[in-house]
């Protein structure tokens, strides 16, 4: 897969930003929704929204590192944070179990893309 992307600096720093955003609008919905996430997913329901704050705040670094700090090593924090952070929800989505771990599962999947995207962007730098 070597030469697909033409400008690894440009793409890791796209998927950051990419990963900012999706983790800031998924933090709001989250923190917004608790008491109704709470009631499917049977988690309190200020587990729930610490969560969503916490979406909401790594979206802010994820943004302030995309920008400022040098992007190497910026997509890699970051990739090496949504693998530690697809274990644990795939772990979660394991014990779980049934249509509520399906939905953990697919979060840990999605998780695990941004991961993806971002090592690729420093294998081929």
């Amino acid at each position: 897969m070597a030469g697909l992307i033409r400008d690894a600096e440009a793409f890791g720093r796209a998927a950051l930003r990419w990963e900012a955003a999706y983790c800031a609008v998924a933090g709001v919905v989250i923190t917004a929704f608790a008491t109704a996430i709470e009631q499917h997913l049977e988690v309190a329901a200020w587990l729930v929204a610490t969560v969503g704050i916490g979406a909401v705040a790594w979206a802010g670094m994820i943004a302030w590192l995309g920008r400022r700090a040098p992007w190497r090593r910026s997509v890699g924090v970051v990739a090496v944070s949504n693998g530690l952070a697809a274990a644990g929800v795939g772990y979660l989505a394991w014990i779980r179990g049934g249509p509520r771990g399906v939905i953990l599962g697919l979060l840990a999947l999605q998780i695990l893309g941004f991961g993806i995207a971002q090592m690729w962007a420093l294998a081929e730098s």
